[in-house]
């Protein structure tokens, strides 16, 4: 009995000596997901920021098509052949200005096509770090576990050598009697 308490008090301490190399292998994985989710966040604001400019730059084309409208009707007004040469002029310009606001849009869309994904990548980034908590918190307990049942067996083993030393004095005893008697 005595050494199937041994066995299974040195069987608890490898289960908890595992459980605690799980803790640590948890807690890296814990700082990698931190380390990915700063990563995520820091594309994130790029985006952000690419974004802000395709902004300015669509209210920069739109503000200039406004003002080519506005010089287009003071050309008119100066003349009628001025006003049709410069019309093309300005038509050249504004479609010129249209390519560019298209060109604008297109980098906003891809810019919030890119947002789109670096949020994907962080949800899964914060779903990784979830997980990584919920597995250091399973493996604490697991080890809170082992270590309760380390308590129990140590207790156990306590005991159980107690009644084996009183067993053997009361052993020795009868021994003594029973020689004593023979003598």
């Amino acid at each position: 009995k005595s050494s199937e308490l041994q066995t299974q008090l040195n069987a608890a301490q490898e289960d908890l000596k595992k459980a605690k190399e799980q803790l640590v292998k948890a807690e890296k994985e814990k700082e990698n997901a931190i380390n990915e989710l700063k990563e995520a966040q820091r594309l994130s604001e790029e985006a952000n920021e690419k974004l802000r400019e395709a902004m300015v730059a669509q209210k920069r084309a739109e503000d200039d098509s406004e003002i080519e409208k506005f010089r287009a009707v003071e050309l008119e007004q100066a003349g009628i052949e001025a006003a049709q040469k410069k019309e093309e002029q300005w038509q050249r310009e504004l479609e010129s200005v249209r390519n560019q606001h298209a060109l604008d849009v297109s980098a906003l869309l891809t810019t919030t096509q890119e947002l789109q994904r670096v949020k994907q990548e962080l949800l899964m980034t914060s779903d990784a770090k979830n997980q990584a908590l919920s597995h250091a918190d399973d493996a604490t307990k697991i080890a809170e576990i082992h270590a309760e049942k380390v308590e129990i067996l140590s207790a156990e083993l306590i005991r159980l050598k107690g009644l084996l030393d009183s067993k053997l004095e009361t052993e020795a005893s009868e021994n003594k009697i029973v020689s004593e008697l023979q003598t």
